[in-house]
């Protein structure tokens, strides 16, 4: 099932140079910082804070807080884009405590009777940007391919600690406002499908829904 995925994203991304028929459509955006090159390319990041919710209530924690990073650009007056984004999050952090999503979970982090669960993401596919009037606000979509790890913990008994990784889909929108020309904050919704995972002995899904809060930035 895979391959027509990956078959859909190729030709996607090879249709970016097709000209658009609406100025609003158009990937172009003044560099954050003054390139001494040029490139061809718009590029920007964008730095997420975020909460995600597995669907699997098997897991031992199925609500986490996370940090994302995308990267994404598209050849100018592109329709189309590309995106890349990494993507963490533990059951153990929260929005002031972040240091969890970076490391795995050893005995002094679980009290006995206590489990946890850690996820890391790589994710690859094609972004579409869209601004209705040509007015502040925009609004993006995209999908493609996401491998998804799940780290799980539980200090049940003896401390005990397994990990799977899974590929599967990815679906996502957002919705941005320009605060500056270099500069946007937004909203943006995520959701991974088919996923399948072995750990600690059992079978469990690391299928999600995560919203999360986005500062956008051009370079």
């Amino acid at each position: 099932m895979r391959a027509p995925v990956v078959a859909v994203l190729l030709a996607l991304t090879a249709s970016c140079t097709v000209a658009p028929p609406a100025r609003q459509d158009v990937f172009r955006h003044d560099p954050y910082i003054a390139r001494h090159y040029d490139d061809g390319w718009d590029e920007y990041g964008q730095f997420h804070l975020l909460e995600r919710n597995f669907r699997d209530p098997n897991l031992a924690d199925d609500s986490q807080f996370g940090l994302g990073l995308e990267l994404a650009g598209a050849p100018y007056g592109a329709w189309l884009g590309l995106e890349f984004g990494l993507w963490g999050t533990s059951s153990d952090a929260n929005w002031v405590r972040w240091t969890p999503i970076f490391r795995s979970f050893d005995e002094e982090d679980l009290d006995p009777g206590e489990s946890g669960t850690r996820s890391f993401e790589i994710s690859l596919g094609a972004r579409k940007e869209y601004r209705p009037f040509g007015g502040p606000f925009v609004i993006d979509a995209g999908l493609g391919l996401a491998m998804v790890q799940l780290e799980e913990a539980t200090a049940v008994g003896p401390f005990d600690e397994d990990s799977d990784a899974d590929v599967g889909l990815y679906g996502h929108w957002g919705v941005f406002l320009d605060l500056a020309e270099p500069a946007r904050i937004g909203f943006d919704v995520r959701f991974v499908e088919g996923t399948e995972h072995q750990v600690l002995g059992r079978s469990v899904s690391g299928d999600y829904l995560q919203w999360s809060l986005v500062f956008s930035f051009f370079y």
